[in-house]
């Protein structure tokens, strides 16, 4: 039997279409650590989503290919996979946005999970805009490829290397930050910190930090003298 489930959950909005385009530009940053989200993978080129399910009444772990389609005012994140189809619709209207998940397939599979993936997914995405946000507080300038930071200090750092990966056209990239003073290149690979290289007049270092982009805090970049106005440039890698 093949129905639709649905859930539906709607919050204030502070933000623009743009912004919304730019925090879904990653989606799979958007199943991070969600509790039945067991795999986010690319395979040539493709996103793949793995999600706990049920088949034959058995607990089990359910292949999705992830598509994003933009539909402005939404944004539909659609999983296929051989059970079904799972439709995420991401909606802007004045000051609210909503998350609408539909599950087309039979209800068993998915119908203890839907609630959790469509709160998790809608969760994730305003804690993203909510940065993309604080951040448009430093950046003054947007030119090609780079983009003019203001006054960054440590504390936006964090903020800055998230902004620079949704910018990114691909799933691993070159961050490079370059001041008066001062230079750091950063690495990141599906969604995760790599390769931290960074140069003063006082220092040089080079670190592997291997953390979660979206969990990065400033205490991770203690020992750099970041201060001031500063260039951004990102290479797809």
């Amino acid at each position: 039997m093949v129905v639709v489930l649905k859930r539906k959950v709607v919050r204030p909005y502070q933000g623009s279409w743009e912004t919304l385009k730019l925090a879904t530009a990653k989606p799979e940053l958007l199943f991070r650590n969600i509790e039945d989200v067991v795999g986010i993978w690319h395979e040539n080129g493709t996103l793949f989503v793995k999600i706990k399910g049920k088949r034959l009444f058995l607990s089990s772990e359910l292949k999705f290919k992830l598509q994003r389609v933009e539909n402005k005012p939404s944004v539909l994140l659609i999983l296929s996979g051989s059970e079904g189809t799972l439709v995420l619709t991401i909606t802007i209207k004045k000051d609210r946005i909503s998350c609408e998940g539909s599950w087309n397939g039979n209800p068993r599979v998915l119908k203890e999970t839907l609630g959790v993936i469509v709160e998790g997914v809608f969760n994730r995405l305003l804690e993203i805009v909510g940065e993309i946000n604080s951040v448009s507080q430093v950046i003054i300038q947007t030119e090609n490829e780079k983009v003019r930071i203001e006054d960054l200090t440590l504390k936006y750092l964090p903020t800055v290397l998230l902004y620079a990966y949704l910018l990114c056209p691909s799933s691993k990239c070159g961050v490079k930050l370059e001041g008066a003073l001062d230079e750091l290149f950063v690495t990141i690979g599906e969604g995760k910190i790599e390769n931290v290289e960074y140069s003063s007049p006082s220092t040089t270092f080079t670190t592997r930090l291997e953390k979660d982009v979206l969990f990065l805090v400033p205490e991770d970049f203690e020992g750099m003298e970041v201060g001031g106005m500063y260039t951004l440039e990102i290479t797809p890698l």
